[in-house]
């Protein structure tokens, strides 16, 4: 029974989903898709109905606003019997056939990763990036494409590497973007540490804030040794 009073109930014979209006004993039946023997059902907190479907294998999601029911297929003879909805929503369930209890979890389907920070590809000859170094210094450049995706604005950085890792003891001012679109990131690169270190990368990256952790990489061979 929901908030309004309302009796909801399986219909196997069809198969189908039902409500009774006990005020006028009018009753409303959702059919079922590929339904087969839906067995028990519970409401969520929104007036939703989610059921089980004991010979199709499946949980099964009733939105009455809008009349649509959607099936989440679970493994062969799992036949799945009992179901209720704890208190922040999850959905639990009985298997009768797997002889267990669950708790189902919807995983998105996820499309291609939005286009953040790219710096173009990276070859001889290419005019994408650039590093002079002379001493203790090396003057960095690089192109990029940024489309605003993580807000402005931002800051790229690099970062000098040994076999991947990041080296310490470097010092440069980030570089801030303002805009959308693309550009070129360019910034004095210094060491300031007291010991000779060899390097043989540099990563070129995205930040939400200055020195902050980053959010696309980008590296480059950069085999050359620092000193004080």
């Amino acid at each position: 029974m929901d908030v309004t009073g309302d009796v909801w109930f399986t219909d196997i014979s069809r198969p189908a989903i039902g409500r009774l209006d006990p005020t006028t004993g009018n009753v409303y039946l959702w059919s079922i898709p590929s339904g087969i023997q839906p067995f028990d059902l519970a409401l969520d907190n929104v007036g939703n109905v989610w059921f089980t479907d004991r010979e199709a294998d499946a949980l099964g999601y009733l939105s009455p606003v809008i009349d649509e029911i959607t099936l989440y297929p679970l493994p062969p003879n799992t036949h799945p019997l009992y179901m209720v909805i704890d208190e922040v929503g999850n959905v639990w369930f009985t298997a009768e056939g797997g002889n267990f209890v669950a708790r189902l979890k919807i995983l998105p389907v996820l499309g291609p990763p939005p286009v953040i920070f790219t710096v173009p590809p990276f070859g001889e000859g290419s005019s994408s990036y650039g590093i002079a170094k002379a001493g203790n210094q090396a003057a960095v450049r690089f192109s990029y494409s940024y489309d605003g995706g993580m807000g402005l604005p931002v800051w790229f950085g690099v970062e000098v590497l040994s076999e991947g890792v990041p080296l310490p003891g470097f010092d440069y001012t980030p570089f801030r973007v303002d805009v959308v679109g693309e550009g070129t990131a360019a910034f004095v690169l210094e060491y300031v540490g007291a010991v000779t270190v060899e390097s043989d990368g540099i990563r070129f990256f995205m930040s939400l804030y200055p020195g902050g952790p980053a959010v696309a990489l980008k590296e480059v061979e950069f085999v050359t040794t620092w000193t004080p």
